[in-house]
């Protein structure tokens, strides 16, 4: 019960930051064409404020596209393999992903750490570099969350999971 409380929290987290940052993405970035050309003047830390967005975006889209099952993967020789096989290789692939991850996750909390430590901020508008750098250790480690999932799924289901929760265009 608690698990699934915490998934839905983190899916909505995910789908939140993922859909509020493209959205606010797109508008600065077209807001600071538009007034570069008809006004001939630039937003002042707009590239900053969309380097953020993108590395938010993307690295909590790791772990959103592990809950679907949808990251890219060279399966030509995984999927002509007997179901067996497939569903044994799987639990190794999605725990080494998982330990892979969670030490990511470890090294960029260190990251993230000693930003925030020193005090580093960014050159046009003075945010903490830590605020960048949050968004590796949080994504990588819902990430690798996915992917233990995704293990244990595998031992409870008969047949093969790739992700926990499928995409839309497998429902």
């Amino acid at each position: 019960m608690i698990l699934k409380i915490i998934n839905k929290l983190t899916s909505d987290f995910e789908k939140g930051v993922i859909a509020i940052g493209m959205i606010a993405l797109a508008f600065i970035v077209f807001m600071n064409v538009a007034t570069r050309f008809f006004l001939h003047w630039s937003w002042i830390g707009e590239e900053e404020v969309s380097k953020l967005i993108v590395i938010w975006v993307t690295f909590l889209g790791t772990s959103w596209a592990a809950r679907k099952g949808l990251h890219i993967s060279m399966s030509a020789l995984f999927d002509n393999l007997p179901t067996g096989i497939r569903k044994a290789l799987y639990l190794v692939i999605a725990l080494i992903t998982a330990a892979f991850c969670f030490m990511l996750a470890f090294l960029g909390w260190q990251l993230t750490y000693f930003a925030w430590e020193t005090e580093h901020v960014s050159s046009a508008l003075m945010i903490p570099i830590w605020i960048f750098y949050l968004a590796i250790p949080l994504g990588i480690f819902l990430t690798g969350i996915q992917y233990t999932r995704v293990f244990f799924e595998n031992l409870r289901q008969k047949e093969l999971c790739i992700g926990p929760e499928p995409g839309e265009e497998e429902k």
